[in-house]
């Protein structure tokens, strides 16, 4: 089996939200000695994208997201163990689901690939206040804030949580993602960037941060 062959079926498997298939493959991957980053990143994050793109379209629903959460989170926990991870820190860099939505999928990810190429990430979880977010920041001092959200109905606290956070270190650089959220919606309220899945994050992070 080629290693495209594990990819494609790693993202089917999160797709179809199987259990079975996701642990079964990451099982091969590692038999077959594959890069763990790299079957994150083309496998389990790009059915992960998929699935978020059918909820956009309204084709899947809630359910079919927790399915696939949990195909993908059953995969990672083989593949973790194996990642390289960057000794060398890059960063410091904050994440939360912002305050309303307990949707965290896209989030850990994001966390995952990042620890993974040496950030240091202060992960405060899902439906995160305004106050948490400055707290944390005054707290670890870092480099890049990223706030996700799924459901509109939060995203609209974005904007406060960003002016909130400026007012206590003006160059922090903010990102957002999420089904919710595009980039012509980061520029009406003032981030610094949009990214639509996980791969993307880590490399725009890497990008305001200059590494």
């Amino acid at each position: 089996m080629k290693k495209e062959d594990v990819y494609k079926k790693l993202t089917d498997a999160v797709v179809s939200g199987d259990e079975k298939l996701s642990t079964a493959t990451a099982h091969d991957a590692i038999s077959m000695e594959l890069d763990a980053y790299e079957c994150i990143q083309q496998g389990l994050n790009k059915g992960m994208q998929i699935v978020s793109d059918l909820y956009e379209q309204r084709k899947v629903f809630v359910p079919q997201i927790l399915r696939s959460a949990r195909a993908m989170n059953m995969a990672v926990e083989i593949l973790k163990p194996h990642l390289e991870v960057d000794s060398k820190s890059s960063g410091t860099v904050v994440l939360g689901v912002v305050e309303g939505d307990i949707h965290d999928i896209g989030k850990n990810l994001v966390k995952l690939l990042c620890e993974a190429a040496g950030y240091t990430v202060v992960d405060l979880g899902k439906s995160v206040t305004k106050d948490a977010f400055v707290a944390s920041v005054k707290d670890s001092s870092p480099q890049v804030v990223g706030m996700s959200s799924l459901m509109t109905t939060s995203m609209v606290g974005m904007p406060d949580v960003i002016a909130a956070v400026r007012e206590v270190d003006g160059n922090i650089k903010i990102i957002i993602g999420g089904g919710a959220v595009s980039q012509s919606y980061a520029d009406t309220i003032g981030a610094d960037g949009y990214a639509d899945d996980a791969a993307k994050a880590v490399k725009l992070i890497g990008k305001l941060v200059g590494a």
